[in-house]
């Protein structure tokens, strides 16, 4: 084609026709602009269907996520709400003494609420391994946002650290609680939690020790706290994989 171009040229020159030349170098100028900007276009276009694919592959992966967080969350929210609940009886003294007097060796292992509650947390643990992608994501100047990105971005960082916080209160109170727990004679078959071991002196203590009553109620402050996240994360989480389905839909 460049051979073509120069023939031309020649022949035209040849021919003294400056007019004619001057024309088609403009012309052939033109053309070649046009060339360089349909492949610049051409270029952008496979990028940008390039960074679209990517970041269905990163909701892909939020959403995964956070299927595995909803499915977790229920268990964690049934187990605190049932926690909260063993607790409030604590506080409120609502568990008849004829309910701890008939506990011994043979029923004890069955016993739900012979637990102390105010040391026991399984801590809720999510997952962000999508969010850090899209994390990345953005440091990239030639990816563009779109509104669910944005959605995605302002959500994880508003409840993120306010679950980590509402967990980390409960486990430093779980801590706590149990250090002092230490100078008490029972400590030691309570601290067996494989064997639950029958002890009437802490069950007494659990049930009757004023001591255990506030420490109850302080720590049930927290964990409402922390049940009314997990809740907040959980709706949240809902509505952000509606989102992602939607998107990956299109």
């Amino acid at each position: 084609m460049i051979s073509f171009f120069r023939k031309i040229r020649q022949k035209l020159m040849q021919q003294n026709r400056v007019t004619q030349y001057l024309a088609y170098a403009i012309g052939e100028i033109f053309l070649v602009t046009i060339g360089i900007l349909i492949a610049l276009q051409i270029n952008d276009w496979n990028e940008n269907r390039k960074e679209k694919a990517y970041l269905r592959k990163v909701y892909t992966q939020i959403r995964q996520d956070l299927q595995n967080d909803t499915l977790n969350l229920r268990v964690s929210i049934e187990d605190l709400e049932a926690k909260n609940a063993r607790i409030t009886e604590i506080i409120e003294r609502t568990i008849p003494v004829s309910y701890y007097d008939t506990l011994s060796e043979a029923n004890y292992q069955d016993c739900v609420k012979c637990v102390s509650d105010i040391t026991n947390l399984e801590p809720f643990q999510y997952l962000d391994k999508g969010y850090q992608l899209l994390k990345a994501v953005n440091t990239a100047q030639n990816f563009e946002q779109d509104s669910l990105n944005n959605t995605i971005i302002q959500f994880y960082s508003e409840y993120l650290p306010v679950v980590d916080e509402s967990q980390n209160l409960l486990i430093d109170l779980s801590k706590s609680t149990l250090a002092g727990y230490q100078q008490y004679d029972w400590f030691i078959s309570y601290a067996d939690f494989g064997r639950k071991t029958y002890n009437k002196e802490f069950i007494q203590y659990i049930f009757e020790s004023e001591k255990h009553r506030r420490a109850s109620a302080h720590y049930l402050i927290f964990s409402k706290f922390g049940l009314r996240i997990l809740r907040e994360y959980r709706d949240n989480s809902i509505q952000i994989l509606q989102f992602i389905d939607e998107k990956l839909a299109e």
